[in-house]
């Protein structure tokens, strides 16, 4: 019996004290009845559980859902372009930043969807958790094609998730990393919160992950797949060696390719950024910076800006 009930069951076997009680809790009810709130744990924890939905409920009015649906622990995002997508619980996934802004990338998504057509062959290198491989899904719809490639084992396994939450049946997904080489490499998933999204090839801290490396020619040549409109690439520094990886698919096909650019990421590889501009410009392309409101800007070669890039064939 705890010691709220105790004091109470004594006070009640006391008619004295029960009427005196009774007197003065009928004066001063609501005070005393929040006073109690706050004297037991459990009253405790369900105000702070209370509390939690009450500003749950009211960020999820905020953050452009069409609905939000939790059940086992779980909790999956329906927006309304007709995309949903799994939150998961894991620490280190990026999903996680749709509690925050009900969404993820939302300039990004815009730019790639006015720059995809409805039939096109779409890559996605770093898919991550899927949310721009399945709204490239949705774009280039049944006519159209995605490959989607996330190294990362438990990354994987949530981006195939939503790939079967959102029936994207023109959508294939691939459990391994691109380079210039075929070979077995060792990921870094770093614990800190978000951290699926800063994996990479050569990080000095993190939970360390073998996985298999090939090319995206060899595997397009595997595939069957013959010509590429779109490529999105964020490996967080290896786009070069993937660029390097698919020089044949650039040189017969000229697809557009939206590539993140860091000057940190770069430098872990062993190259700089202007190696990447000066790859891609070879090949006859011509890029823009994407600037924080979705706006293409010209390239300072001499002192790229961090962030993401669009080339198009010039």
């Amino acid at each position: 019996m705890s010691v709220k009930a105790r004091v109470r069951d004594a006070i009640s076997r006391n008619p004295l004290m029960h009427g005196w009680f009774v007197a003065v809790c009928a004066r001063f009810t609501m005070r005393l009845f929040n006073l109690q709130t706050y004297l037991s744990i459990g009253d405790l924890r369900a105000k702070f559980r209370a509390a939690l939905w009450r500003k749950f409920m009211e960020m999820a009015g905020q953050l452009g859902t069409e609905k939000i649906v939790i059940s086992n622990n779980r909790a999956v995002f329906y927006y309304p372009d007709g995309c949903a997508f799994n939150v998961s619980a894991a620490k280190a996934s990026i999903s996680g930043t749709q509690f925050s802004y009900g969404g993820y990338e939302a300039e990004e998504t815009r730019l790639m969807a006015s720059v995809v057509a409805a039939g096109s062959t779409v890559i996605d290198v770093g898919a991550n958790f899927g949310w721009h491989a399945i709204h490239l899904s949705r774009r280039v719809g049944d006519s159209g094609k995605v490959l989607a490639f996330e190294p990362i084992p438990a990354t994987y396994a949530e981006l195939t998730e939503n790939v079967a939450l959102n029936a994207c049946n023109n959508l294939k997904s691939f459990s391994f990393a691109l380079g210039n080489e075929a070979r077995t490499i060792s990921m870094y998933l770093p614990g800190t919160d978000m951290g699926a999204g800063a994996a990479s090839q050569f990080l000095d801290t993190g939970d360390r992950v073998e996985v298999s490396m090939l090319r995206l020619d060899d595997v397009l040549d595997r595939e069957g797949v013959e010509h590429v409109d779109f490529i999105k690439a964020d490996i967080e520094g290896g786009e070069l060696n993937f660029l390097r990886g698919t020089e044949r698919l650039i040189n017969r096909c000229h697809p557009v390719i939206f590539v993140e650019i860091v000057d940190i990421h770069c430098h872990r590889f062993g190259y700089v950024p202007q190696d990447l501009i000066q790859l891609l410009t070879g090949h006859g392309y011509h890029g823009n910076y994407i600037d924080e409101n979705g706006a293409l800007v010209d390239i300072d070669v001499t002192r790229p800006q961090n962030g993401n890039y669009l080339f198009r064939p010039a």
